[in-house]
């Protein structure tokens, strides 16, 4: 019986599903001094469909480190965000509608002489 063993820092659920075995609890040096626990775990590599079984644990932890986390947005950012998309278009706004009022003033002026000139030009034709 030959036995295959692993250290497992975290969460030691995945590994179980795929025939590990819990044996012990270690403490580990990581960088810097710095300690963690971690687990031991045991297999047994004459078990019924091994090799199988490391195929789709294999696949399993590869599309596990796959999986994307869904950071939601910071309420501050959304803000911020928000006040520097739409100042621009409020005044890009008021700008444009300044101009719309101020070319309809300008457009009438102009269409009144327009008009008196054309009442004039309409005296000398009678």
């Amino acid at each position: 019986m030959s036995v295959e063993r692993i250290i497992v820092k975290g969460d030691i659920d995945d590994y179980l599903d795929f025939g590990w075995e819990y044996t012990e609890d270690v403490r580990k040096r990581g960088g810097k001094g710095h300690h963690y626990n971690a687990s031991v775990l045991s297999r047994d590599t004459s078990m019924p469909h091994y090799s199988e079984i490391v195929r789709l644990e294999n696949e399993y932890f590869y599309l596990k480190g796959q999986l994307r986390e869904y950071n939601s947005a910071s309420p501050l950012v959304a803000i911020i965000l928000f006040l520097i998309f739409i100042i621009p278009g409020i005044i890009y706004l008021v700008v444009k509608s300044n101009q719309k009022t101020k070319i309809e003033i300008h457009n009438s002026h102009i269409k009144r002489k327009m008009n008196d000139i054309l009442y004039k030009v309409d005296e000398y034709f009678d």
